[in-house]
């Protein structure tokens, strides 16, 4: 049996969508995968569902039948729905019924294009050559459109079972051209090549286990976690831990955003306090900080001028993608007892111009560029000013002598 080389590429693809997902629905999502059948059209029709949304993927320089994504349709409905962010009623309604509308649709092809993302993204990291991909044609698979794979081609497949906590299980699949398989294994990174067989029915399932078995959620309060810092010493000014606090460098009223807001309703908490940036939360617990450029990321530039007049329901739906799936960066909050020192160093080691102060992880607010360096001016000024007054009186001490 020959090792799969394509497998262990497609491995952190997989774990990268099992991430999308839970960001996407708000909850636990287990993720199996294994390569699936290969040969022509006959061979993998055991993966060709009729009841599934298809897309097709286009590839610099190869034939336009050489990649697909494939999702089936229960699965497709309800992750537009949460897309859309759409009441549970009105899932549970189109869950139901099966019926498709365009909005779903949109969204689905909103979802099609974050996978093509993925990929590109592990494509990139993965293998020595330079692979665009670029989504094409969005379609429905049934049992009137079976047709959509070229009969003469020969495929390469593989599949994954997703279970979202509740009523929801579905599976999806990816379907590669031989020629675009045997291109990515040509040009597989050195470090990366190495031979797994997941064809294997023992490992794959060992695998599926491993994936699919629910971490155990640790109860307890995570402690605050400490950055590397460097100590930065504030030249000339006397101080004791009783001089300082942490308001006087931090911001105590600013935009804050739940899981699960919107990206427009962000954007308007955060014009409403004239600030760009704004904190991300579940309950009082800090998760992250988005600035607008991150929010703006998301968003459709069709929604505005000058370019609204072309704007189309896939862009408006946008608005509606939530803040946590446009996250950057991992910040290291400042801890509220920390001292001026400390807190510089942590300013200073992150590089970032807002950083979050918490007490055991609950926000209580943000140390700006624009306090920082005011405090710190007004501290070097006083000082300074203490200093001349200082000198002063012992030159008049000494002439009066």
């Amino acid at each position: 049996m020959q090792p799969d080389k394509l497998g262990p590429i497609l491995r952190p693809l997989f774990k990268k969508i099992k991430e999308l997902f839970k960001e996407l629905v708000q909850g636990e999502v287990m993720l199996g995968f294994r390569k699936g059948p290969s040969g022509k059209v006959d061979d993998i029709k055991s993966i060709l569902w009729d009841k599934a949304f298809g897309c097709k993927v286009g590839v610099d320089n190869l034939s336009e039948d050489s990649l697909f994504l494939i999702m089936e349709k229960n699965g497709g409905i309800f992750l537009s729905a949460k897309l859309l962010v759409l009441p549970q009623s009105n899932i549970d309604a189109l869950m139901k019924s099966g019926e498709v509308n365009e909005s779903i649709l949109d969204a689905q092809k909103e979802i099609f294009n974050m996978l093509v993302g993925k990929l590109n993204d592990v494509l990139m990291e993965k293998v020595q050559k330079d692979i665009h991909l670029v989504m094409n044609d969005n379609f429905i698979i049934d049992e009137k459109n079976l047709s959509f794979l070229p009969a003469e081609k020969e495929f390469v497949t593989y599949t994954a079972s997703v279970k979202i906590v509740g009523p929801v299980n579905f599976s999806m699949g990816m379907i590669f051209s031989s020629e675009l398989a045997s291109l990515i294994i040509k040009h597989i990174s050195p470090d990366d090549e190495e031979e797994e067989d997941l064809s294997d029915q023992n490992k794959a399932e060992t695998e599926n286990k491993a994936e699919e078995e629910p971490q155990e959620e640790d109860d307890k309060e995570e402690p605050v976690h400490k950055a590397p810092i460097k100590l930065f010493k504030i030249p000339s000014i006397r101080k004791n831990s009783s001089d300082f606090y942490m308001e006087y460098i931090m911001e105590e009223d600013f935009p804050v955003a739940q899981l699960g807001t919107s990206l427009w309703n962000a954007v308007n908490t955060m014009q409403k306090y004239g600030m760009d940036f704004i904190i991300l939360v579940d309950g009082l617990k800090f998760i992250g900080l988005l600035t607008m450029a991150d929010i703006r990321r998301g968003l459709s530039p069709f929604l505005e001028e000058p370019f609204r007049e072309y704007c189309r329901e896939q862009d408006l739906a946008t608005k509606n993608f939530q803040v946590e799936w446009f996250l950057q960066r991992d910040i290291t909050p400042v801890p509220y007892e920390a001292s001026l020192e400390e807190a510089i160093g942590y300013y200073l080691e992150q590089d970032f111009p807002y950083l979050p102060v918490c007490k055991n992880r609950r926000i209580v607010g943000v140390i700006t560029h624009t306090k920082l360096v005011n405090y710190l001016a007004a501290l070097l000024y006083n000082d300074s000013a203490s200093e001349e007054e200082s000198e002063g009186g012992q030159v008049v001490t000494n002439a009066s002598s």
